[in-house]
């Protein structure tokens, strides 16, 4: 589960998108790999100047040690609108949880919502994102 990496201009400012899918840490040794799979996201974010969206299914929530030393590490922030987030995927059909995340740094969110996926036990997330902080224009669209 390799990182997916891109650089697009929008309006003349360069904007890096990184996809993740980690390995649901449900045992010591798919934990290991999602251990792994988080160090090489944050040298990969390190290396990376200007706007940065890095979206994916990290399979942890807002509650999880190692997302949020992934967040205080890297500098990248939950693109939310709002303190409450719909949940993205139903622990054995009941239990919603967020563990789909749009993360950004160097952006402003301008909206952001979660939908229905045909054909997937997750829903998606769509963020709007201007890329002047401050502005509050929306520049960009990820879904």
């Amino acid at each position: 589960r390799d990182l997916l990496t891109a650089t697009i201009e929008v309006d003349g400012q360069r904007l890096t998108l990184i996809a993740v899918h980690f390995m649901p840490p449900l045992d010591g040794e798919a934990f290991e790999v999602n251990r792994q799979q988080r160090e090489v996201l944050e040298r990969a974010v390190a290396g990376v100047d200007g706007p940065l969206i890095v979206l994916g299914d990290f399979n942890a929530t807002t509650l999880s040690p190692t997302f949020a030393r992934l967040l205080f590490g890297t500098g990248l922030r939950i693109a939310s609108a709002s303190r409450m987030m719909a949940p993205t995927y139903y622990a054995y059909g009941r239990l919603g949880v967020r563990i789909d995340h749009v993360l950004v740094r160097n952006v402003d969110v301008v909206h952001d919502e979660v939908f229905t996926l045909t054909g997937s036990d997750h829903r998606g997330v769509s963020v709007e994102v201007g890329l002047q902080p401050g502005s509050g224009r929306a520049l960009a669209a990820t879904r």
